[in-house]
Order: structure tokens, then C-alpha cells, then sequence
């Protein structure tokens, strides 16, 4: 049974550790600049989506994340580790434990791969731990190559239960996960050593270079239950997918991310998660949340985590109620449910979610999860586990009934809704003839 594996693929990395602020990184604004379009696969019963990215020459498919900033590869060699279960320590365990394609970066089969010196690569998910090496390679994605882009190339790790070979981070440049280190790493430490030294990511350095235009976009696709993999969609660079959708853009900002309060040392606010407000949240026949709050946009993430009382009696609106589960951290519920209505406004509009989204499947007939939990809870300052905050996303089970762009360029998203998703309800509150779009990603944005 994966279903263990679909709770734990949101990649929402963490914003615990003290970080330098990078220099200005303007993006190049290219008016003869063409899109590029990318098709996606989708694997874990359409829960993630995989984008081809070529490596020094090696192509891998990569885990297409908003959630986080950077690009990494996994190496044939890496060491998977886990905690034991009696105690602090951590335990070897076969490399297929950490749940990662068999396509591996080799290091010695590439010409092209430099070794930056003193640093490291090491990220925290919220599905596990990667650590590594920061090299520059030879990077492309769709048509476009990036000469010298900075990357992780991952020799240990904790199970992740990705399903591809690393991941495509998405998001704003600030809370990139190098990190200078004048001595070894400490493998037992399961916190960031060193001083964070944030670096441009392949998508912003292709537009900061003019080679796109400084925004991408996304469709994906959702499989029948069935089906483990499939087409998983498009992303396309500078464009936007040859899809259908229903009305108009809801446009709105790219908001500074109120848990992440990063700045300039001049005091600027800098973005870090492509984050966005939800104004109401309407569930079953009468059920409304009415209370404003701010959530992120994940693609790497299969579930939305939404407000704590909205999880509880949407859930329980299930035929048998959704039982919740600690082991999974989500509710399950029949696979033959009918799952309660489920909708979002942003923007001013109001976004239904597809039936067929409401509930994940993972290959047993008999216990599904359902697609709307609980809030995660992540800490929000260094050292001081205690100190949390509830984290709300927006994840595959929203972004499949919609197209979605992000737009660095004009630090905001846009929404539409995609034809095939079933009767979207379209509420235009007050001035938004606009569809929403809405960014996310955990990372962090140098300025534009």
C-alpha cells in the first residue's frame, strides 16, 4: 500500500534556519523570447508530476515542485538512512527505502560538473532530509539551457518516497539550500549546519539571462483511479498550455509570506513561498469558513491542509465519516465515497474542486485518503522546536481543475479554470473578472 508515500510527498521546505540575504537578482524583461512547452508524467496515481531535466547530459525526471527553490539529482552511491524507532540514532537502509528513481546522477560519466568548494547542499521537506554536494552543471529544461547553473547533487538522504530522481524547485531564490561549510557534516544532526548562501534557481536564472519570459504555467492532469502513471500535463516556459479553460484570469498578488518575514538589509520585504490569501472556503451543502487566511500554492504536495475545523466537518461529512489517522497524518475514507462539495474563493472567485480529486487513490480498492487535511505544522525559528505555525496549502487535488501561472515578473498568479474540470462554480465577487491563479512554492525571492 503507498499511501504513506502520497501524504509525504509535499515538499513544503523548511524556513528554521537564520539565512544571508543575496543581492539583487533583476530579472531581464525579453519581449523576442519564445515558450517552451514540457509534458509532464504523472506517477503515485496522478499525485506527483515529473519533469524531464537534462544533467550534464543525463536526463532524469524530476518532481515539479512551487513548494520549494532548488534543483537536485540524486547520486548512484548515496547512502538512505532512517531513524531506528528506539532511539535518536539513524540506521543504513537499501537505497530503494528512500523511495527515489532508479535513474541516478554519476558523477564521474559527467565532463561538464565543477565542484563548488566549502559548500553544501541540505534541505529540510516536510517529506525528509537530502544532503549533498553544490556543483554547477550544464542545465536544461524543455529547449532552454542554462550554462553553469548551480544544483544539489544528493549523496544521503531519509526516505522521501519521491518516485523520480530528486526535484524541480519552482519558487522564489531566498530560501535556495546551499550552505558554506568549513568542516564535515555531522550525519547525526538532523538540523542545517553552516551559514545558508542563497543562489539563483534554474527558472529564475533562465528569465534573469532574457532566455524566457520571467513566468511559467502549468495544467495537470488528473489519472483515472486506475492508472498508477500517466500524462501528467504540460508546464510550459514563458506561455501558457494549449488547453481549454472556462472564462477569464483571476489575477492575484504574489504576497509576502506573513510566517517568512525575510528582508533586505535596508529593510525591503522579500517573497519567499508563492503565497496567496483564501477568502471562504464552502464545504457540503452548507458549510462555510469565512475567516480570511493565507496558504501556499504546492504542486509537490497531493492534499490541501486547510484550517483544522474545515478538515474536521468536511471529513465527517463522508459516508462513513473519514477516520483520522496519525500514522498517515490525513483522514481516510471508502474509495467508493461520494466525497462532500468542496470549493475555494480567491480572487473574488470561487474554484469547485473536481469529485474526482476529492479523494486519492493508491492502488488498494478498499482505503483512499481523502484530499483535505489538517494544517502542517512547521517551526518557524531556529532552534526552538516549540516555537510553530500552522502551514495551509493549496496542492495537486486544487491545481488539477485549473490552469495556473506564476509570474515572477509581475509578482502575482493567475488562475483559470480548465474546461475539463467538472461544473466549476464561477462567482465573480466584486471587481475580478479575473481568474485566479495562485503560486506555490516554499521559497525565497531576491528582489525583482
Amino acid at each position: 500500500m503507498f499511501l504513506r508515500a502520497l501524504v509525504a510527498s509535499g515538499l513544503v521546505a523548511s524556513a528554521t534556519a537564520a539565512r544571508r540575504i543575496p543581492r539583487d537578482l533583476s530579472i531581464r524583461q525579453n519581449s523576442n523570447t519564445s515558450s517552451h512547452t514540457i509534458e509532464l508524467s504523472a506517477t503515485l496515481w496522478g499525485s506527483r508530476f515529473h519533469a524531464p531535466v537534462t544533467i550534464g547530459g543525463e536526463t532524469f525526471n524530476l518532481l515539479v515542485d512551487t513548494g520549494s527553490s532548488d534543483t537536485f539529482v540524486i547520486e548512484d552511491d548515496f547512502s538512505c538512512e532512517t531513524p531506528s524507532g528506539f532511539s535518536d540514532s539513524l540506521i543504513s537502509v537499501d537505497q530503494e527505502a528512500c523511495g527515489y528513481a532508479d535513474d541516478e546522477y554519476e558523477l564521474g560519466d559527467s565532463n561538464s560538473f565543477q565542484l563548488i568548494r566549502n559548500e553544501s547542499f541540505q534541505v529540510i521537506y516536510g517529506a525528509g532530509i537530502a544532503r549533498g554536494l553544490m556543483g554547477l552543471e550544464d542545465i536544461r529544461l524543455g529547449d532552454v539551457t542554462v550554462t553553469d547553473q548551480r544544483f544539489g547533487l544528493v549523496n544521503w538522504s531519509t526516505p522521501m518516497n519521491l518516485g523520480s530522481s530528486g526535484v524541480l524547485g519552482l519558487a522564489y531564490p531566498v530560501i535556495t539550500n546551499a550552505w558554506e561549510l568549513n568542516g564535515t557534516i555531522d550525519e547525526e544532526s538532523l538540523t542545517y549546519q553552516g551559514e545558508n548562501n542563497p543562489y539563483t534557481p534554474l527558472f529564475v536564472n533562465m528569465a534573469r539571462r532574457g532566455l524566457v519570459s520571467p513566468y511559467f504555467s502549468l495544467a495537470l492532469n488528473r489519472l483515472d483511479s486506475d492508472h498508477e502513471t500517466g500524462h501528467g500535463g504540460y508546464m510550459v516556459l514563458g506561455g501558457l498550455p494549449d488547453v481549454g479553460t472556462s472564462g477569464n484570469y483571476t489575477v492575484v498578488p504574489a504576497e509576502y509570506y506573513d510566517d517568512a518575514p525575510y528582508r533586505t538589509p535596508n529593510g525591503t520585504r522579500l517573497r519567499s513561498y508563492w503565497a496567496t490569501t483564501v477568502e471562504r472556503i464552502n464545504y457540503g451543502d452548507n458549510g462555510a469558513y469565512t475567516d480570511s487566511y493565507q496558504t501556499i500554492v504546492d504542486t509537490g504536495a497531493p492534499l490541501s491542509s486547510v484550517p483544522t475545523t474545515v478538515a474536521e466537518e468536511y471529513n465527517a461529512l463522508f459516508s462513513p465519516p473519514g477516520t483520522w489517522s496519525n500514522i498517515q497524518q490525513a483522514y481516510l475514507v471508502q474509495c467508493d465515497s461520494k466525497p462532500p462539495k468542496f470549493s475555494v474563493t480567491l480572487g473574488g472567485t470561487t474554484f469547485d474542486t473536481n469529485s474526482a480529486d476529492l479523494i486519492l487513490h493508491a492502488g488498494d480498492d478498499s482505503v483512499c485518503i481523502s484530499a483535505i487535511t489538517h494544517p502542517l505544522q512547521v517551526g518557524v525559528d531556529e532552534g526552538d522546536s516549540a516555537n510553530t505555525t500552522d502551514l495551509y496549502i493549496l496542492g495537486a487535488s486544487f491545481l488539477k481543475g485549473v490552469v495556473s501561472v506564476f509570474d515572477f515578473g509581475e509578482s502575482e498568479m493567475r488562475f483559470a479554470v480548465r474546461d475539463e474540470s467538472a461544473a466549476p462554480v464561477l462567482e465573480m465577487l466584486g471587481r475580478a473578472q479575473l481568474v485566479v491563479l495562485v503560486a506555490v512554492v516554499a521559497v525565497f525571492q531576491t528582489v525583482f
